[in-house]
C-alpha cells in the first residue's frame, strides 16, 4: 500500500453526499425515525454532523440541543446557536447544572481532588493533562493534576494517584450521560434519532464515554478521522471561529484540550499514524514519510494498540448469557 502525507486526503463534496445518502436511509428507512436530534457544542464534530443533517433531512426536521452547565465557557454556548441560526435549525437549550449537582458529579469529584490537594474549594479551576508524550520519550501514561488558585492564579501541578483519577473520571463522566440522556428525551418525544459526533480517531482510541456520548443511533462520521472532518468542515462552510478552536470536550472547569487530557500528540500527526498503523505500514516507511523518528513511530503504534486494547470494552454490544447447561461455552450477542 502506498502512504504519503496526503494518503488522508478525501473528496469532501463525496462524502459529504455519502453522508447524507446514508443518514437517509439509517433513520427514515432502517429507524423509522423522521427526523435528528444533535448535540451542538460549539466544536467542529458538531458542526459538521448538524451542517450534514440539516442537508440531508432538510432543517426543519433536525433539532439542536444545546446543553451547557456552570463550567462549560459561554463561548460554546454563543458558536453553538449561531451556527444553528445561520443554517434556520431550532433548538432547544437544557442547562445540566442542577441535574448535575443532584447527582454529586461536583462534590464527588470535588472530594477526590481534596485528597491530593486539601486546600482545593470554590474559586479554584482544575484540569487534568497527560505527563508523557510516546513520540519523545518512552514512559506510561502518567495523568497529573493541575490546580489552579483563585488568589493569584497559581498552578500546583502533582501527580494524580490512580484511585483519585478514577473517582475524578467517573464523576466527570456523569456530565456526558447527562447530556445522552437529555438528548434522548427530545428525541423520544419527537420520534428522531439521536446523532452522534465522534470522528475515527476519537473512536478506534476510546475518547469516548460508555452509555454517555457514544449511546447514540448513528455515527454519522466515525468512519473519518479529524483531520478529515476539517476538511469536510471547510467543504461546508463551518465558520472560522468553531474550526479554529482547540478542539475539547469541556468537561473540566479549567481550560483544556484533547490532546493533552487524552491524545498526546497533534492531529496533523497522530491521524497519519493511526491511520498508517490500522492499514499495516511498516513504522519505518511511515517514520520515513511523516520526517519523524522510527523509534518514537514505533512509541506511538504500541500508544495506538494500548488505547485500543483498553478501550474495546466501550464498542462492544453487551453479551446476552444463554442460561443452558453450560454457560461457558453459551455466550451470544444480541443484533451481532
Amino acid at each position: 500500500m502506498v502512504f504519503s502525507k496526503d494518503s488522508l486526503r478525501i473528496d469532501p463534496a463525496l462524502w459529504a453526499a455519502n453522508i447524507e445518502e446514508a443518514l437517509r436511509t439509517e433513520v427514515l428507512i432502517n429507524l423509522r425515525r423522521r427526523g435528528v436530534v444533535v448535540a451542538v457544542s460549539g466544536g467542529v464534530d458538531s458542526a459538521v454532523a448538524v451542517t450534514l443533517a440539516a442537508r440531508a433531512f432538510g432543517p426543519r426536521r433536525v433539532l439542536g440541543v444545546v446543553l451547557p452547565e456552570r463550567e462549560v465557557g459561554p463561548a460554546s454556548e454563543v458558536l453553538a446557536e449561531n451556527l444553528l441560526r445561520a443554517l434556520d435549525v431550532g433548538w432547544i437549550k437544557e442547562d445540566l447544572t442542577a441535574a448535575l449537582e443532584g447527582l454529586g458529579c461536583y462534590k464527588q469529584r470535588d472530594e477526590a481532588i481534596r485528597r491530593v490537594i486539601p486546600d482545593y474549594g470554590p474559586g479554584w479551576s482544575f484540569r487534568i493533562v497527560l505527563g508523557h508524550n510516546p513520540l519523545e520519550s518512552q514512559g506510561f501514561n502518567v495523568f497529573f493534576l493541575e490546580a489552579f488558585l483563585p488568589r493569584n492564579g497559581e498552578t500546583l501541578r502533582l501527580r494524580l494517584p490512580l484511585a483519585e483519577y478514577l473517582d475524578i473520571v467517573a464523576a466527570t463522566n456523569m456530565k456526558q450521560r447527562s447530556r445522552m440522556i437529555m438528548q434522548y428525551y427530545h428525541a423520544e418525544r419527537l420520534r428522531y434519532a439521536v446523532l452522534g459526533t465522534h470522528n475515527r480517531t476519537e473512536y478506534d482510541l476510546g475518547f469516548m464515554v460508555r452509555h454517555g456520548d457514544i449511546g447514540v443511533d448513528v455515527h454519522p462520521l466515525a468512519g473519518l478521522f479529524k483531520v478529515q472532518i476539517y476538511q469536510l468542515a471547510s467543504y461546508l462552510g463551518v465558520p472560522e471561529a468553531i474550526t479554529l478552536r482547540a478542539p475539547s470536550s469541556e468537561t473540566f472547569p479549567a481550560p483544556q484540550t484533547e490532546q493533552e487530557f487524552f491524545f498526546s500528540l497533534p492531529f496533523e500527526l497522530l491521524d497519519p499514524l493511526l491511520y498508517a498503523e490500522a492499514s499495516g505500514i511498516a513504522v519505518e516507511q511511515a517514520a520515513r514519510v511523516l520526517g519523524i523518528p522510527v523509534d518514537g513511530a514505533e512509541r506511538v503504534f504500541r500508544d495506538i494498540r494500548s488505547k485500543r486494547r483498553f478501550s474495546q470494552y466501550m464498542r462492544r454490544e453487551p453479551p446476552v448469557l444463554n442460561a443452558g447447561n453450560n454457560p461457558k461455552s453459551a455466550l451470544s450477542h444480541r443484533d451481532r
